[in-house]
């Protein structure tokens, strides 16, 4: 008896482990599904970078495709047409980063819900409420207008769901496997989602609310010089004293000025310091060999995988070699036979926030002394496990009103009852943008691609192989009467609406100026020549400086310049102000010497006196400075920002916070409205003695534990943010106010170098590798390189055989 009562306990207990090993817990997946030897993700590690298989056949190719991959996993594709060129890109790209294009182009279309449950739903309603599946909508709709933009997605859709078809369960990508799903078809729409992804991350940006906020307590006067966009000392992208001529005006404001009625938070989303870009171009005269030399490093997040795939397509009419978001099809940076290319953000102002006015029933909103009913849009959400949940947005001529009065927002930075007007919104012919680019021949043809990328704006630098240098903004830019935006805008009248854009011709440009260069650096576009208003939230312009400052001094500049420039890690701040700076705390503690001092007050002091003034991986002196600046920042506005405390707010730049530090203008407005001119020298010693203090505190005396890479040095993120399929922190120079932008977990995710000869010569890099498989050498194959400051030779072939020289191996797709 004894004996069968342990039997089935036994068995009990093993048919309760493989119940539990076959059931998902909470967000986990199925252990033993996961853990499966022959189909969970150990068999993730038996998969090839590179296919072993040599040939494929399918029904949707017209013709046989040539694909070869170097011994970076890089695919370099040879077609008989364009039809073949965009579906043997969609299989290749869906080969490597399956996974990662289906997850962007979910979070995309707020459908995030559908893979993790219900904890993501307020995410999901907040993406479908700013309008990204809408949009998404709106811009394939369009493209359907267009037969051979419908024909290539058609393709590169049929590509990926080629590569889908064939895909068994044990060779899912890993993350499949850890959340529990399985890919489904790709769809020209998740292509769509990508033009949204792009333009939420680059331009769904305004400081109106906070903004308001601070001029209903400081005027409207202080706030507008203290966060001027554009200010003495500047570095604009176009040349300084560009003349204008348009025939064209600015509409005009209107008589009195609004004030709103709400009382919440910050607007939508902000752009967070060190998401930003350089790229610059040099003329033929400037450069040692007579070609005109191009360099580009977007920062973006670090990623794994990483955010770019590289690849070179080529059939007639096209041959083009660079990187591009997974699951795009064209080439977003690179270059071609007769152009290189690469943009930067340019973060003007094309999102406003309208307070709007509802009857008692919410149907209808207040616009010119009119009641006019809302436009409802019925958004449904999918949730895993089954449930579906139905959100109605409400939609005035404005554009979306995110959230009603009853409702509670995704988080406390996004106001009830506003409506907000995004350029994204409009359909937007960027992917056929994209495509003229891609071919151009020389930079008119290159501009007319531009002018059809409507979103997001962003500042493109070209160079040509016959020695032209160019700089030019794309975009819809609304024609605003000067600072409209910048402030809440009355959704009841018709004044504040953006009564049209300014024409492509109109947008800041420049082609081969006299001063041998082109630049942007994410900095204000333009000086006060330029007669149309276009926002105040640029970087400050110290990337820019040093950039401009570098490439004014070249006569003989060589792609090792390019490079250099690329990696500098000089702190122009330092190099400004730090005298200044010393001498104001000398000058102190001589006045008042019994100051209580830090014990390592003193030798920070020698070391900054001491210091290059560069921000070196290794520099204690760059810690202590980068800390002490932050903290002199807070404290000098810690009197105008008290009363704001419950209230969103903005601390002006760091440029306008040393002007008025030091007493400059505009610090007539401090003294406005604090009563006193700061204490310069008081705010100096108390900072920096505090600074000291918590570090002494957190790390011990200054030493190793202070070096400057252990606070800022770069390291890539998993896109689930799993710690383990991420990077360490990297021992790299650099600061998000350096070219060599370098902030934690933000950086140059592409550098680009390229030669405008003929051929064009270009060296590339980015963090990570071309394979999104966290169990392949090739997932982070780069990212040392990267680290390093090295580059890799980018080959752009004219055949197939050319490229057969120098291959790692070739798949060759065929027609049944």
């Amino acid at each position: 008896m004894l004996k069968w009562i342990k039997f089935f306990i036994s068995l009990t207990l093993t048919l309760l482990v493989v119940f539990l090993l076959n059931i998902r817990i909470g967000q986990l997946p199925p252990f033993g599904k996961f853990l499966n030897p022959f189909s969970g993700i150990w068999q993730n590690a038996l998969i090839p970078d590179i296919p072993k298989q040599k040939e494929k056949t399918f029904d949707g190719l017209k013709d046989q495709v040539n694909i070869v991959f170097n011994n970076r996993s890089v695919p370099h594709i040879f077609a008989q047409n364009e039809h073949d060129l965009y579906f043997a890109a969609g299989y290749v790209m869906a080969m490597h980063r399956l996974w990662q294009m289906e997850f962007t182009a979910h979070a995309g279309l707020g459908r995030i819900s559908e893979l993790v449950g219900e904890q993501a739903l307020e995410f999901d309603r907040y993406l479908r409420r700013i309008g990204m599946h809408y949009g998404a909508e709106k811009i394939w709709e369009l493209m359907q207008q267009d037969e051979q933009m419908k024909s290539i997605l058609e393709a590169y859709t049929s590509g990926v769901n080629a590569w889908i078809s064939q895909l068994k369960p044990r060779h899912f990508p890993f993350e499949y496997k850890l959340l529990d799903y399985k890919p489904e078809p790709w769809t020209e729409l998740k292509t769509c989602a990508l033009v949204m992804n792009i333009s939420r991350t680059l331009s769904l940006h305004t400081q109106a609310v906070r903004l308001t906020h601070m001029k209903a307590f400081w005027g409207k006067d202080a706030v507008l010089a203290l966060f001027p966009g554009y200010h003495k000392g500047s570095e604009p992208i176009v040349s300084r004293g560009t003349q204008w001529d348009f025939d064209l005006e600015p509409p005009v404001p209107p008589a009195e000025t609004f004030i709103p009625q709400f009382v919440m938070e910050n607007l939508f989303e902000d752009i967070p310091e060190g998401i930003g870009s350089n790229n610059w171009a040099v003329a033929p005269w400037r450069s040692l060999t007579g070609n005109a030399l191009f360099a580009t490093d977007p920062h973006q997040p670090l990623n794994l995988p990483s955010m770019w795939y590289e690849m070179q397509l080529n059939a007639p009419g096209i041959n083009v070699y660079g990187v591009t978001f997974p699951g795009s099809p064209f080439i977003l940076m690179g270059f071609n036979k007769h152009l290189s290319w690469g943009n930067t953000a340019s973060t003007n102002l094309v999102v406003d926030a309208y307070e709007i006015e509802l009857d008692e029933n919410k149907l209808n909103y207040f616009y010119e002394n009119q009641w006019h009913p809302l436009t409802l849009r019925e958004e449904v959400i999918r949730i895993r496990g089954g449930k579906t949940f139905s959100d109605t947005v409400k939609y005035t001529h404005h554009g979306p009103i995110l959230y009603l009065d009853n409702e509670r927002p995704l988080n406390q930075n996004i106001p009830s009852v506003h409506a907000m007007r995004w350029t994204a919104l409009e359909p937007s012919p960027t992917l056929k943008g994209l495509k003229i680019m891609n071919t151009s021949s020389d930079v008119s043809d290159f501009r007319k691609g531009l002018s059809h990328i409507s979103t997001p704006p962003q500042n493109y630098v070209f160079a040509s192989t016959e020695g032209d240098i160019a700089m030019q903004n794309n975009g819809l830019w609304p024609l605003r009467w000067h600072d409209q935006g910048t402030f809440i805008n009355d959704g009841r009248r018709s004044i504040y609406d953006w009564q049209d854009y300014i024409p492509f011709e109109y947008l800041p440009h420049e082609i081969n100026p006299e001063r041998g260069f082109v630049s942007s650096a994410n900095q204000v576009h333009t000086d006060t020549l330029y007669p149309f208003f276009y926002g105040r939230d640029f970087s400050v312009s110290t990337r820019g400086k040093i950039i401009n400052n570098t490439l004014g001094k070249h006569e003989e500049a060589t792609i090792a310049d390019m490079k250099k420039l690329q990696l500098n890690a000089d702190n122009y701040e330092a190099n400004k102000w730090l005298q200044l700076i010393l001498d104001s705390v000398n000058a102190y503690l001589k006045e008042f010497p019994d100051v209580n001092l830090e014990e390592g007050f003193m030798d920070a002091l020698s070391r900054l006196n001491d210091w290059n003034k560069v921000n070196e991986a290794g520099s204690i002196a760059t810690t202590i400075f980068m800390q002490w600046r932050d903290k002199v920042r807070i404290e000098l506005w810690k009197p105008l920002i008290g009363p704001l405390k419950d209230y969103p707010h903005l601390r002006p730049d760091l440029e306008i916070s040393f002007l008025v530090l030091f007493h400059q203008s505009p610090v007539e407005y401090y003294v406005s409205l604090s009563g006193n001119l700061p204490e310069t020298g008081k705010i100096l010693t108390n900072s920096l003695n505090e600074v000291i203090r918590n570090l002494t505190l957190e790390y011990g005396p200054a030493g190793e534990r202070w070096q400057w890479w252990k606070f800022n040095g770069p390291y890539l993120t998993h896109f689930l943010n799993i710690q383990a399929l991420g990077t360490k922190r990297m021992p790299v120079s650099g600061s998000s106010l350096s070219p060599n932008a370098i902030r934690n977990s933000y950086g140059p995710s592409w550098r680009m170098v390229a030669e405008m000869s003929q051929p064009v010569k270009a060296w590339g890099i980015y963090p990570g590798g071309q394979t999104g498989n966290p169990a392949s050498p090739g997932y982070n194959e780069f990212t040392e390189d990267w680290a390093k400051g090295n580059y890799y030779p980018l080959k752009l072939y004219d055949t197939f055989e050319d490229a057969g020289s120098e291959n790692e191996a070739i798949l060759l797709l065929k027609t049944k």
